[in-house]
């Protein structure tokens, strides 16, 4: 009994001196070291998500200029599909990302890589259940999306989608790698695979999708194919993407002394998915902020897509435009979310506020520099997307728009990974899906009842939107900063509830 005493004091004077000494490290926190933070996380994220984009951009600009408006329009909604398609794992990635770096936060490998095992299982799941359901019900889909079967863009959209639905395992594991990667702090493996997916994507687009004349009888350089090689260049990429993911994911699990054992999950698949249900349990609310937010745009969309081609097609090529600088405030969001995640299971209150501080300086920062090359650009960018003159006005009237909101979307992005790393996703979604409820009535009203409506009033009520939702972040985010303050305790607790939580 004595030797027990003995050996509890110890432990007793060991964590305090942990906790004296994290103390002393927090208050040597300054401005400049969470910036240093937020720069190693942030700069290879930010390269990583603007080359997504910029691959759609790179699509849409060949298909926008060589197969013309009616294949420029059916691109629309096809690629709203796969939008809606992967909203699901949006939100797991999310929650991958805030759960491993709790798991690594409190030392527990173990838990983390169970957690990735998890969701890496229910993410391939998923995805070959979603493929073929695609394959079965694409058509209603895209007449749901105002591409009917008698509109001239349904056959082009539906060989589109035909194809890129082979490819949903692929995606959707990848959509599940890139969180756990987030969780570990490395942003430089999504570069990684970002990269070489766009590589591959910008050389097999020109290839698959037309065909020259080399001058020697009948010789050709390229496939030919069309829409349907366009398709086939991105389902190409998403594997190799996917494939990049797998072998840097088993390397990382390996330093860590925790192998990965993703297939002997398949072995006993009734487990996965009872613990995969568990996995999408406790991310309902992140699954209702994708879902409502994602509804809206796809409702935005299909009402694009009823007014005419040109309409959906100069919708289409500015959503693409947009996510370019938005998707920018994605780097600093994937710090934020890390480092407030780690700040409230550490309890570290004065490293919070300051990155609050520093995060919504970089994202205003982002917000202006994005609206100026948005405006300085407008001449470039219709030309560079579309020879038909209808497009090109309807791009050009929704510049303005766009470009004014830049600064309030950057910074709703970046306060709600803020939010959602801190733990308060249950606020960020049931402000979302109020949000998003109110602009979606205030489009039917636009749309529907005066049996009218354009794109460029569609646009500037998606801005409005964001304007809200900026509201609600401001509003929550004072009582964010209580929360890490005696949180240590009960972020341990927390994280012993997740699904993959190792018991020692």
């Amino acid at each position: 009994a004595a030797a027990g005493a003995a050996f509890g004091e110890a432990d007793a004077g060991e964590a305090d001196a942990a906790e004296d000494a994290e103390a002393a490290e927090v208050e040597a926190v300054t401005p400049a070291f969470v910036r240093r933070e937020v720069r190693n996380l942030a700069l290879p994220a930010v390269v990583g998500t603007l080359i997504e984009p910029l691959l759609s951009l790179i699509d849409t600009a060949w298909i926008g200029r060589g197969l013309g408006p009616i294949c420029h329009g059916a691109i629309g909604p096809a690629s709203e599909i796969f939008t809606l398609s992967v909203a699901l794992m949006w939100a797991i990635k999310d929650s991958t990302a805030t759960s491993v770096s709790r798991f690594l936060a409190l030392d527990d490998r173990r838990g983390a890589v169970r957690y990735i095992e998890l969701t890496v299982a229910l993410a391939i799941t998923l995805g070959v259940g979603l493929g073929i359901g695609l394959q079965l019900s694409s058509p209603a889909a895209l007449a749901l999306l105002g591409a009917p079967v008698s509109s001239p863009l349904h056959a082009p959209a539906l060989q589109y989608v035909r194809i890129r639905a082979c490819a949903l395992p692929f995606v959707l594991f990848a959509n599940a790698a890139e969180g756990a990667f987030r969780g570990f702090g490395d942003t430089r493996t999504p570069l990684l695979a970002s990269s070489v997916a766009a590589l591959i994507n910008c050389v097999l687009d020109p290839l698959l999708m037309f065909a020259a004349p080399l001058g020697y009888g009948d010789l050709t350089l390229g496939f030919g194919w069309g829409i349907r090689g366009a398709a086939a260049a991105t389902a190409m990429a998403q594997v190799a993407q996917a494939a990049v993911y797998a072998a840097r994911l088993r390397a990382r699990c390996s330093k860590l002394s925790v192998p990965l054992r993703v297939f002997e999950q398949f072995m006993r698949l009734r487990t996965v998915l009872d613990e995969g249900w568990q996995v999408l349990a406790s991310n309902a609310v992140l699954l209702v902020r994708s879902v409502s937010i994602l509804t809206f745009w796809v409702f935005c969309s299909a009402l694009a897509t009823r007014v005419g081609p040109a309409s959906a097609a100069a919708h289409f090529t500015m959503i693409n435009i947009w996510l370019i600088f938005v998707l920018s405030a994605e780097a600093p969001g994937v710090a934020a979310q890390v480092l407030s995640s780690r700040a409230v299971a550490r309890g570290q209150k004065r490293y919070l506020a300051i990155l609050v501080r520093q995060i919504f300086a970089i994202a205003s920062c982002l917000g202006v520099f994005g609206a100026c090359c948005l405006l300085s650009l407008k001449p470039l960018l219709v030309s560079f997307f579309t020879r038909d003159v209808e497009i090109a006005f309807i791009l050009n009237s929704l510049v303005v728009p766009v470009a004014v909101s830049m600064p309030v979307v950057v910074l709703a992005v970046t306060g709600e990974a803020l939010l959602v790393g801190a733990g308060l996703s249950a606020w960020v979604s049931s402000s979302a899906l109020l949000v998003s409820a109110a602009s979606s009535a205030l489009v039917a009203r636009c749309f529907l009842n005066k049996g009218g409506g354009s794109v460029l009033a569609l646009w500037w009520i998606i801005q409005g939107m964001f304007v809200a939702r900026l509201a609600a972040v401001l509003l929550r985010l004072p009582s964010m900063l209580a929360l890490a303050g005696g949180r240590r305790g009960a972020s341990r607790t927390e994280a012993a509830e997740l699904p993959g939580a190792s018991v020692e």
